[in-house]
């Protein structure tokens, strides 16, 4: 393994010969990219199966397949690396240009920015054909590459262009925010509107577009910030740390208790579903005191939830047996196809034009390894930290102590297996709640009954 090691490193080294001061565009630097070392790649994957460390690996015939494919993807993931080209962007625009080249091309590339994000906006209003030159932007996967231009870095850029763009907001203006949280992350979402802060927690595999039709009509009378959890849509994804302690949800939760500090809210009201209510049902045990009302959609406490499990569940949430799985076994598959495992949890977004881009921005993340391997990490830490965190809140008595609002869908998974208001009734003081006539994501299916609910609770 330490050879295939050397051999990464070696791919790596002659970078530098690669950037010359002609390539004033990103698009321009990532293809040169891709075309220098996409054949060097694909010949040291071809080199690994030579490797005597390779032979060594691939002893046992019934795991040689797994192992090479762990190789491979290890390779691909370089190429990867180089495709996203933020790294050495940013060594080309802070080392080899001026100030003023440097500016020049921040107005280049943000004019391109600005017109191809156009062009895409423009694109939803009708139907276009997509073989046409100039009309791929019906696509977020192509539009991503809009969204994604890295810029060249300054030290005080608080600004970033969010997926929420893509969604035209037309009765609020929402201001896309980032915030540099701790030393791992930069967290990532949007914040708009006027009145009383109110956060929004998304779940699995999604971002804080999973809230794109319930956002703008809450911000006519909350101050709304939706943030991207980390390892999910535009925040970073730490590679996990031991016993997955980076991602346990009083990491994650703390992450978002200082983003609202950043943003000068020391109390809020918190809406959250899935895998966000995961994170705010540890929010509200450890910061009591921030923390007003919670609202949690379609979720159970999660030990209640293992403890609990039954065949039914089993089969019902494979996923969540799946993904907690020793690395590499979910990470590498998850990453050997990335659309195949989306298509899997979401589907493919229907005929709603606006639910296929929100799904395909999804896609788009998961094809990163990083962020497939984020959300391994993420489940991991449910069934071990977690689960270690929940257990001493129960033996000490700590439960929820502001007002929790409980929804789940009367045609979901949690529904049909447990009882979720008694389980919540376990572990807070104040709760009520209901079934709603909707599957997992209340917030896409029932937008209406949603903001219904919020305004009554909140």
């Amino acid at each position: 393994m330490q050879e295939l090691l050397v051999a990464v490193n070696c791919i790596r080294e002659p970078i530098g010969s690669t950037i010359t001061s002609e390539m004033s565009d990103v698009t321009e630097f990532k293809t040169t990219l891709v075309i220098r070392f996409s054949q060097k790649i694909q010949n040291f994957i071809k080199m690994a199966k030579n490797l005597d460390s390779f032979k060594t690996l691939c002893g046992d015939d019934r795991l040689a397949l797994i192992k090479y494919g762990c190789v491979e993807n290890l390779c691909m993931r370089s190429l990867q690396y180089y495709d996203l080209t933020h790294e050495y962007w940013t060594i080309y625009a802070n080392l080899i240009l001026t100030d003023e080249e440097r500016e020049l091309i921040r107005r280049k590339v943000e004019q391109n920015r600005q017109n191809r994000l156009q062009n895409a906006i423009q694109s939803l209003d009708s139907t276009v054909n997509t073989n046409e030159p100039g009309n791929h932007f019906t696509h977020l996967l192509t539009a991503m590459d809009t969204i994604r231009d890295p810029m060249p870095p300054y030290d005080n850029m608080t600004q970033i262009t969010s997926y929420w763009d893509m969604f035209r907001a037309t009765t609020v203006k929402f201001e896309s925010t980032i915030r540099n949280i701790i030393k791992f992350s930069k967290h990532l979402g949007v914040k708009g509107g006027s009145g009383p802060p109110l956060l929004l927690l998304h779940g699995h595999p999604y971002s804080h577009v999973s809230w794109r039709k319930v956002a703008e009509r809450l911000a006519l009378n909350f101050t709304v910030i939706a943030s991207d959890l980390r390892g999910y849509g535009n925040s970073s994804a730490p590679p996990g740390g031991k016993n997955h302690e980076d991602y346990s949800k009083r990491v994650m939760a703390k992450d978002q208790v200082q983003l609202m500090e950043k943003l000068g809210y020391t109390k809020f009201a918190l809406c959250a579903h899935d895998r966000g209510a995961r994170v705010g049902h540890r929010m509200c045990i450890d910061y009591p005191d921030r923390v007003e009302r919670a609202m949690f959609l379609d979720i159970a406490p999660t030990l209640a939830m293992y403890e609990g499990t039954t065949m039914q569940f089993a089969e019902m949430y494979w996923h969540w047996f799946f993904l907690i799985q020793d690395e590499p076994l979910p990470d590498g598959l998850i990453a050997a196809n990335p659309d195949f495992w989306m298509d899997q949890i979401l589907g493919t977004g229907g005929s709603d034009p606006e639910r296929k881009l929100e799904y395909d921005s999804y896609r788009q993340t998961m094809r990163n390894p990083a962020y497939s391997h984020a959300v391994c990490e993420d489940y991991r830490a449910s069934a071990t930290i977690d689960l270690d965190h929940d257990r001493a809140d129960r033996a000490a008595g700590r439960k929820i102590k502001c007002p929790v609002r409980v929804l789940w869908g009367a045609n979901g998974v949690v529904g049909a297996c447990f009882k979720p208001l008694d389980l919540w009734q376990k572990v807070a003081d104040n709760v009520t709640g209901r079934a709603v006539p909707s599957g997992h994501d209340i917030q896409d299916e029932i937008p209406e009954v949603l903001l219904d609910e919020i305004y009554e609770f909140f």
